[in-house]
């Protein structure tokens, strides 16, 4: 009972804090809401999604640790400084939707992991062709199924399931937008599919189709915005979850929907790196993907015995925690906005995370500590502390 009330206390209290902290990015930001009603649906969109990452963890996790993989889960999405920037734009770029269809595709998979395959096939297609009604880009997902695909010991199974979700989904897709516009809206739109499959791929991010105009900075304020946005550590912690599970997929030749929305997370933010070199602004949409995946696949690492109950790892966050939070105040407080503050806070986020490694390893407690534990601890008290500095530069604007 005290442990289902921690966690209701943890979850009131990041919906607060992330009600918070985007109600201050929304007052300081130079391009105003277009309306309360559009920010109160970007928000309950946001929410919903993090309703749908604490399932995903609730899934992933251990039977006696399930609910502290869902808290840590929502806790690292929610307060994700790319969640909190996001969604002030009027494109659909700027709006939460390919994070909630991503995180209602992977619910869904794994909600239906013990249906036939048929069963799933037909529901995951109409996820899929949801997602395209709502312009979302989930088209990815095709491309992350291949994987799978190729790593699923039934092979058969696997390429049905596949070609069922991909021409399936366009097909409900097609047929219903066609019937639409035919009986309702105009007779002559039976093309309007195929502009709307390729305006959505256009904004998913295709490098072959290009767009006029540049995103509005340099390369090095672009990159340096991405990483700050999405946190350094955050990123190397998605990556070590999100790689080990694509690692044992192939070694052991056993793909499950963890494999899918882990290759989908790296699919995401080789997109976002993508629109950066090309001079793409609509970026928000497929970083919030990369978080919302990664999340629940971190937050099920996060919560298993060795790193959740070892004392040593609570105070290597800790102190991994505070030693990041003081070197980035100091380093936000003194070198300004400008693209050279950005990077000496990438550079001090990494020297504290070496300070943090150093000192753990003196820890007189070390040797009982394995060396990925050590690592997550550091990188998950270094990711929590970016998330506080967000926090102070929202509030001091």
């Amino acid at each position: 009972m005290k442990s289902r009330v921690r966690a209701l206390f943890f979850l009131v209290g990041t919906v607060v804090i992330y009600l918070a902290l985007f109600s201050a990015f929304a007052k300081s930001s130079a391009e105003p809401p277009e309306s309360f009603s559009s920010l109160t649906r970007h928000v309950v969109i946001v929410l919903l999604s993090a309703m749908l990452v604490f399932g995903a963890g609730w899934k992933l996790g251990a039977s006696r640790r399930a609910l502290a993989a869902g808290v840590i889960g929502v806790i690292f999405y929610l307060l994700n400084p790319a969640v909190v920037f996001q969604g002030l734009e009027s494109t659909w770029a700027g709006r939460p939707h390919a994070a909630f269809f991503a995180m209602a595709f992977f619910c869904a998979w794994l909600a239906m992991q013990h249906w036939s395959a048929v069963m799933r096939s037909i529901v995951l297609a109409l996820v899929f062709a949801a997602s395209l009604w709502a312009s979302a880009s989930l088209v990815w997902v095709i491309l992350a199924m291949v994987p799978w695909f190729l790593f699923n010991r039934r092979p058969g199974v696997a390429g049905g399931t596949l070609a069922t979700v991909a021409l399936g989904g366009f097909l409900v897709y097609g047929f219903t937008w066609a019937s639409v516009h035919f009986f309702c809206i105009t007779p002559h739109a039976l093309a309007n599919p195929l502009r709307q499959v390729m305006r959505i791929i256009q904004s998913a991010g295709l490098p072959s189709l290009p767009l006029p105009g540049p995103a509005g900075g340099t390369p090095t304020d672009e990159w340096v915005d991405v990483l700050i946005s999405l946190s350094p550590a955050w990123i190397f912690l998605a990556f070590w979850s999100t790689g080990r599970q694509l690692i044992g997929s192939m070694e052991e030749r056993r793909s499950t929907a963890i494999t899918v929305a882990a290759a989908l997370a790296w699919i995401m933010f080789a997109l976002t790196l993508t629109n950066v070199l090309l001079g793409r602004s609509q970026i928000e949409g497929s970083m919030t993907v990369f978080v919302a995946l990664s999340a629940p696949i971190v937050a099920r690492d996060l919560a298993q015995r060795e790193f959740y109950s070892h004392r040593g790892v609570r105070l290597i966050v800790l102190w991994s925690f505070m030693l990041n939070a003081f070197v980035q105040w100091l380093t936000s407080y003194y070198a300004g906005e400008a693209v050279t503050g950005g990077l000496w806070r990438l550079w001090s986020s990494g020297v504290a995370t070496l300070v943090a490694l150093f000192v753990s390893m003196a820890y007189k407690n070390s040797p009982t500590i394995s060396p990925t534990s050590r690592w997550q601890a550091i990188l998950s008290g270094g990711a929590l502390a970016s998330y506080i500095n967000v926090g102070y530069l929202l509030l001091k604007l």
